[in-house]
């Protein structure tokens, strides 16, 4: 599944095809217009960017642009929480529109390279989607269209920074799958080579360089540093950067705090994260179960060495988050129990420290330390 996303990732916003063709968003007026809804739909102002999407849509109604734009803002909804399928059937809608368009535009001209973009972003976000929710079937039938389309467009990535992006993520994770994920070295053969330190340059250069794509490299370049290389320092500022200019997007807020607990940055990272715990209380739009476990958890393992009655409290909470946001599996849940059976333990209340162990029993890896902890404890204490 890992592998699959990574794929989509490699292969959806090609965004720059477009700004080097005689198309649309070379119009000065409406790369303005389009840059600027875009970026209040990264601060999630859909109201704002969906209407201005509309009134383009009204003014080209045959031509992909708009409705990728409504359909990538769709997406950005369904980025806050993926196991929610609200937003789906929309998405859906558009990315078929702007499907049905560059088809046309595409059998007018093999070479018009603004339908190639556009079919490799709307099957690219299409399987990308269909992988979330691990549909494989619609999801490799939409990423084979995707390659045949992405492939196309290779000899036009020397025409400005913007075309670094796909490429960037392309060398990145091209290497990094076979080095990570054994079992799929064989199939990487059918790939052209890949190199991480040239993707991560690449993809700097975009951030630093690029029109369209800048803030996605920026998004792409804080998670490769924080998840791929652990390199934390370098993501921070990344991670900041994003949060203070789009400080109502969930997901850029965030990364944020996750950096900074990932740098035991534990007053900072507190400090973020009770400003997310708290929009998820006050449902403020975007922010979900997904936010509240993650901050809550960051809260609680800052208080634990200070107050262990908060501690126990923000634990709890925690816990309450990963069951809605069904993420009984991920170790932020695991770990938060193990606290809450040591806390137990301490307080000589056996039966509950059992109760949570048994929890990791069932959801935790087997070959995990907090499964052989879990073990001993009730194989030690079980009367």
């Amino acid at each position: 599944m890992i592998k699959i996303k990574i794929f989509f990732a490699i292969l959806i916003l090609q965004l720059p095809v477009l700004a080097q063709q005689k198309v649309l968003l070379t119009d000065p007026e409406i790369q303005f217009s389009v840059t600027e809804d875009i970026n209040q739909m990264y601060n999630f102002n859909f109201s704002r960017a969906d209407s201005q999407f509309q009134i383009l849509k009204k003014k080209y109604p045959k031509h992909p642009l708009p409705y990728f734009l409504l359909g990538y803002s769709q997406y950005w909804r369904i980025l806050t929480n993926e196991n929610f399928k609200g937003f789906d059937p929309l998405f859906h809608a558009y990315m078929d529109s702007v499907i049905t368009f560059s088809d046309k535009l595409y059998d007018e001209d093999s070479k018009n390279y603004e339908a190639i973009f556009f079919l490799t972003a709307a099957h690219a976000f299409k399987g990308r989607r269909y992988s979330d929710l691990e549909k494989w079937v619609p999801a490799t039938n939409s990423g084979r269209k995707a390659l045949k389309y992405l492939n196309k467009s290779k000899e036009y990535n020397d025409f400005s920074p913007e075309f670094l992006f796909g490429e960037g993520l392309y060398n990145y994770f091209r290497q990094w799958i076979p080095e990570n994920f054994k079992a799929f070295k064989p199939v990487m053969w059918f790939f052209a080579k890949g190199d991480k330190a040239k993707g991560i340059a690449q993809l700097k250069q975009c951030s630093e360089n690029a029109f369209y794509t800048r803030v996605e490299a920026q998004h792409y370049l804080a998670k490769i540093y924080l998840f791929e290389e652990t390199s934390y320092k370098e993501a921070l500022p990344i991670a900041k950067y994003l949060h203070d200019l789009y400080p109502d997007n969930p997901v850029f807020h965030r990364l944020y705090a996750r950096i900074l607990f990932q740098m035991n940055d534990h007053y900072q990272a507190e400090k973020v994260s009770k400003t997310i715990l708290n929009r998820v209380e006050n449902k403020k739009y975007g922010y979900s179960v997904i936010d509240g476990r993650y901050s809550a958890f960051f809260i609680a393992w800052n208080q634990n060495a200070r107050n262990k009655d908060t501690s126990k409290l923000y634990f709890e909470k925690s816990l309450k988050y990963c069951v809605e946001a069904e993420a009984q599996k991920m170790n932020y849940y695991h770990f938060a129990l193990a606290e809450l059976a040591k806390m137990a333990n301490i307080a000589k209340d056996k039966k509950l420290a059992i109760y949570y162990y048994k929890i990791i029993l069932d959801n935790a890896d087997k070959k995990s330390n907090l499964y052989k902890e879990a073990k001993t404890y009730i194989k030690t204490n079980n009367e």
